[in-house]
């Protein structure tokens, strides 16, 4: 017999995590989850059981490899995150502490205790050029990193998966939608631009940090780099996991040639004229204190967009999953369970 629940939840120190033989709906702003039909679970009673990642590597249509990881019972409904520009799989400990190789590399980048796969199945990657990737010359345009995305997805989650990108991995997510219609089931868009007559550009400070003319060879460089990527009560209230980041970014992987292929991409990017060719759940999520794509960039997409739903982080920076993890983890896991509500 079918019924309907309704849970309630104290938001501090836990969420409720109840889950429904139907579809569940994630409601932050009402401190609420309402679901419908008859199977009842409770993910928080598996908490305590580690979940691992599993490594495969992707075969590409002109014979090149890429290194991706899979977390999440097999049941579970699937998602794919795309990394912005330069980073690897492990950029998303904030919100996959699976990704962690240590408790004590896990208490500084995911002291919340939450993960994205408490309730979702999840696949991540090195992107061209980066990480386990970095041998493969770097994409120069948002055409390929979809393509790549799309085949990463197919091959770790089935034929069918939500795709969230983040930065310069949201204009690969919104070439692979409108390209591959059939493979994105929900599109989440973080920090990220449409790019043509939707682009407001990235602040002076932003731009003058991102082409100071190399690599990045000390810790110095590395903080004043993420510095224009965080906002600056980030950096006051998470200085651990601030320096963590900053020996990440200098420590990381990544082809020399990353930067001129990052550079292309982000200018060659536009789909500012295709907005309305999206029809399936959009999320949109942006800070407003972020410098790379300014919170304009979001609301344009968010307003040509049918039915995209926006969500602006109040104080945060560019790097939204890493300042408001929990926040990035619900609208995520919302979004993919509604997509087949």
């Amino acid at each position: 017999m079918g019924f309907c629940l309704r849970v309630t939840w104290d938001p501090e120190p836990r969420r409720a995590q109840t889950t429904v033989g139907g579809p569940l709906i994630v409601c932050p702003q009402r401190r609420r989850l309402e679901g419908c039909f008859c199977k009842l679970r409770f993910p928080t009673m598996d908490r305590g059981v580690p979940q691992r990642a599993r490594r495969e590597e992707i075969g590409l249509a002109d014979g090149h490899r890429l290194a991706g990881w899979v977390i999440g019972k097999d049941e579970r409904h699937p998602v794919l995150l795309i990394a912005g520009g330069g980073a690897d799989h492990r950029g998303w400990r904030c919100i996959l502490p699976e990704l962690c190789r240590s408790e004590s590399e896990r208490e500084v980048w995911a002291s919340h205790d939450f993960s994205l796969a408490d309730e979702l199945r999840v696949a991540v990657f090195d992107q061209r050029g980066t990480g386990e990737s970095s041998h493969i010359p770097p994409a120069t345009s948002a055409e390929l990193m979809a393509s790549d995305a799309i085949a990463v997805g197919r091959a770790l989650l089935g034929e069918r998966f939500a795709l969230v990108g983040e930065s310069m991995g949201g204009m690969a997510a919104l070439h692979a939608a409108l390209t591959y219609p059939g493979a994105v089931a929900a599109l989440g868009l973080l920090a990220t631009t449409a790019g043509g007559r939707g682009l407001t550009w990235p602040t002076d400070a932003f731009i003058a940090a991102a082409t100071h003319g190399g690599g990045i060879f000390d810790k110095g460089q590395a903080r004043d780099g993420l510095a224009v990527g965080v906002s600056r009560q980030f950096r006051t209230e998470q200085p651990a996991l601030f320096e963590a980041m900053a020996e990440a970014n200098m420590t990381q992987a990544s082809s020399d040639h990353i930067g001129a292929a990052q550079a292309s991409v982000f200018l060659n990017h536009d789909i500012a004229e295709r907005l309305s060719e999206f029809h399936v759940p959009v999320l949109v999520m942006c800070g407003t204190e972020d410098q790379a794509h300014p919170l304009a960039n979001s609301r344009f997409l968010a307003s040509n967009i049918p039915g995209a739903r926006l969500v602006a982080l109040d104080g945060v920076g560019h790097i939204i999953h890493a300042e408001e993890p929990r926040r990035v983890i619900d609208e995520i896991t919302r979004m993919t369970l509604e997509a087949d509500a």
